[in-house]
């Protein structure tokens, strides 16, 4: 009994034994990584912390520092901007200035001046369409007198005594190449012009072209400006297709104090806007350790005195609360209808209002929850302001920077004792639960009966196991989607409509007169298809001439490449061997050899010479103006006989290549011309720039030639005349027999 006793109850403990060492070891377990986990979320969460205090803490210290930095710099920014734009606006407005006083001067002193015209040549001619009297397209300024119906004695004087101001007119534009035009209106109806467009057959009647009441003239008499100081006009489209244009006014006064008239200078807004619409981006020197990205993002605009926008990009409008018509804005002008008031954004609004004073200088606003930075400075002589625009992400650029480095050099050694925290943890509990299940193990100490078989089956289950145990049935159910199409009516054809004849007694005279109308109209048809062809044969001839021109050119091109680079080598290593030779022969051959020498130099001048006429490098690289000067430089040199004047007027940058060529080309014609048939010693070349045209005239004093005959036959009259048809442009020759010839050329730049 005692063995049966004992056996039971070692069988007994068995089984709480394994029972203990089931729930308990699988218990343990969870809870150890139930708190392996947590001890790692926490570690976590606690660097993150740290992290996010560590930027808050710079962020808030230096925030402060940075936007005012780049508020500062941005302000200096927009202020030298402003007064790089306002600088140009006083030059010119000085320079109309001085015009009006030295026409003041000239009419004051009529009595002198008025008896001899600086240009003797000059005539005016009455247009019988508008009744003005004008000069001819090649004097150097355009003349025009409107204020009678013929030139009296006094007039004539007038004319001749502002005649006296052309040099200065012209050198305005020198001076200024973002200037227009130059030009003086008189009381009693006198316009002198420059440059000389020829504009009387465009004009309208006298009395509706009557430059006495236009806006420039208007706001400078003595009622509307008793200071008398120069003015400027409210931005227009000009009617001489300079696109926006603003004027700089001066009344001209004699020296008793009466108004005589108004000196102008048109300034084109070409420059300005290209510099606003086409860069967009300032791209201005930055403070060191500043990124490019705070001025890549930035653009600029600019409004009137009245509020008005005169520029600004089309794809900044939405930011601004400023719905326009985008087709419409291809006309520049339209943006002139529009004004920041009108934005449907009331922050936008009350900026528009703010920029107008003159203490404004920076405003924050948001466009779509992104907030954005305005900078203003006005131009105190038109009154107009400048804004320059750049999101405020842009300006905290540089601190986002660092704080990002700043994340980057925390957050590695943060996240290496975290890791190292961890892996301590999990080899800590992992180590005491071994321990726990071993000295639990050494706890069974005997073997189950033999005599005694347990079913495990009778075990009861674990509670964990049972809660595995669970399950979740889900029932599906299927959709059917019945489509019902309606079916499409037929449509049915409309009934015929028969027409019904009315008789009339006059049939026959209808048909008669019906037959003639058609017969009109198919000559009508023929004759337009006849005129359609001509066109069409033209514009072929014209193609194919334009054509030629260019195969010709590119054949030259070759060439002088060709004799450059094969002959010019050739010659050049001819020249050294020759002087070789010299240095190693005798002293009484060393003469020949010198002969030889001066030969091979001559040859490569002519072969430098035929190539520069050909083609010359100059004008490919450097562009027009730098080439002319270089070819009469050269020419001077050779025929110191003929002197050229060139001059150069209203050019900030290069034309097209094609535009540049055929001035060039005309150009080298001419003074071939003048070289082998007029006979000349004196030439006046001007190339003028005039947006959206430049003028070239060339003209000599030699012997002229018969237009009737030579002028139309010539053969390199005609090579120019092809040269300027083919890029749209106009040409006139005139010439008159032992007094010279004169070429004048007008070519769109676009």
């Amino acid at each position: 009994m005692g063995s049966g006793k004992f056996s039971a109850q070692t069988w007994s403990s068995d089984i709480v034994f394994k029972r203990i060492r089931s729930k308990i070891g699988l218990k343990l377990m969870t809870i150890f990584s139930l708190a392996l986990v947590l001890s790692v979320v926490l570690l976590v969460y606690g660097g993150k912390w740290l992290t996010t205090e560590l930027e808050n803490f710079y962020a808030s210290e230096n925030e402060t520092l940075i936007k005012n930095q780049a508020y500062i710099f941005l302000s200096r920014l927009t202020q030298e901007k402003a007064m790089g734009y306002e600088a140009v606006f006083q030059k010119v407005a000085a320079s109309s200035a001085l015009v009006a006083k030295q026409a003041g001067f000239f009419l004051d002193h009529f009595d002198l001046y008025g008896k001899k015209h600086l240009n003797p040549s000059e005539k005016l001619v009455v247009y019988p369409p508008n009744g003005i009297f004008s000069n001819d397209s090649f004097g150097v300024t355009m003349v025009m007198y409107w204020g009678g119906a013929a030139i009296s004695p006094e007039i004539k004087e007038e004319l001749n005594a502002l005649s006296h101001t052309d040099p200065l007119l012209m050198e305005v534009q020198k001076s200024h190449p973002e200037c227009a035009a130059s030009y003086i209106v008189t009381e009693s109806g006198i316009r002198r012009y420059f440059p000389n467009t020829h504009a009387v057959t465009r004009l309208p009647t006298s009395e509706e072209y009557d430059m006495r009441h236009a806006g420039f003239y208007s706001i400078v008499k003595p009622e509307n400006n008793p200071a008398r100081k120069t003015v400027w006009t409210n931005v227009y489209r000009d009617d001489a297709r300079h696109g926006l244009t603003i004027t700089a006014s001066t009344p001209v006064y004699g020296e008793m104090g009466q108004y005589l008239g108004a000196a102008g200078v048109d300034m084109t807004l070409e420059y300005i806007l290209d510099d606003i619409l086409g860069n967009r981006r300032l791209n201005l020197p930055l403070p060191k350790g500043w990124r490019r990205d705070l001025t890549d993002n930035l653009f600029s605009f600019i409004i009137d005195h009245t509020g008005r926008i005169i520029a600004f990009p089309s794809e900044y409008l939405k930011i601004f609360g400023l719905e326009m018509d985008m087709d419409k804005l291809v006309n520049a002008g339209v943006v002139l209808e529009y004004r920041l008031s009108d934005s449907s954004d009331a922050e936008v609004k009350k900026i528009g209002e703010n920029i107008l004073r003159r203490d404004f200088q920076n405003a924050r606003f948001l466009s779509d929850g992104h907030p954005y930075m305005i900078f203003s400075h006005p131009m105190p002589s038109t009154g107009w302001h400048l804004g320059v625009v750049t999101p405020e992400s842009v300006i905290l650029a540089s601190l986002e920077g660092t704080l990002d480095a700043l994340n980057s050099s925390i957050r590695e050694p943060i996240l290496g004792f975290v890791l190292a925290t961890g892996l301590f943890l999990f080899s800590l509990i992992t180590m005491t639960l071994a321990i726990s299940i071993r000295q639990l193990a050494y706890l069974k100490h005997r073997k189950p009966p033999a005599e005694g078989d347990m079913e495990e089956d009778d075990l009861e289950e674990d509670e964990l196991v049972k809660n595995y145990l669970r399950k979740e049935y889900l029932a599906e159910a299927d959709l059917e989607i019945d489509e019902d199409m309606p079916t499409e009516d037929d449509l049915t054809e409309p009934d015929d409509v028969s027409e019904t004849v009315f008789p009339n007694p006059y049939d026959n005279v209808i048909k008669i007169l019906q037959r003639l109308n058609d017969i009109e109209k198919e000559r009508s048809v023929d004759l337009q298809k006849e005129i359609n062809e001509r066109e069409r044969a033209e514009q072929e001839i014209r193609h194919l001439s334009s054509r030629l021109i260019s195969s010709s050119e590119e054949g030259k091109k070759e060439l002088a490449q060709d004799l450059h680079d094969e002959f010019g080598q050739t010659l050049a290593a001819l020249h050294m061997n020759a002087e070789t030779l010299q240095k190693s022969i005798p002293e009484q051959q060393k003469e020949e050899i010198g002969d030889l020498i001066g030969l091979i130099e001559h040859l490569g001048d002519k072969i430098r010479s035929i190539s520069s006429d050909l083609r010359p490098d100059l004008l490919d690289d450097l562009g027009l103006v730098p080439t002319l000067e270089w070819y009469i430089k050269e020419f001077s040199e050779k025929r110191q006989d003929i002197h050229i004047d060139f001059q150069t007027v209203g050019f900030r940058k290069r034309l097209a290549s094609e535009i540049e060529l055929v001035i060039y080309r005309i150009f080298q014609e001419s003074v071939n011309n003048i070289v082998k048939h007029a006979k000349g010693e004196k030439v006046d070349v001007t190339l003028t720039y005039s947006h959206p045209n430049v003028i070239f005239i060339i003209k000599d004093d030699g012997v002229g030639f018969d237009e009737q005959t030579k002028g139309k036959d010539g053969i390199g009259l005609l090579g120019m005349r092809e040269r300027v048809v083919a890029v749209n442009g106009h040409i006139e020759i005139r010439s008159v027999i032992n007094k010279g010839t004169t070429i004048r050329v007008e070519i769109p730049v676009n």
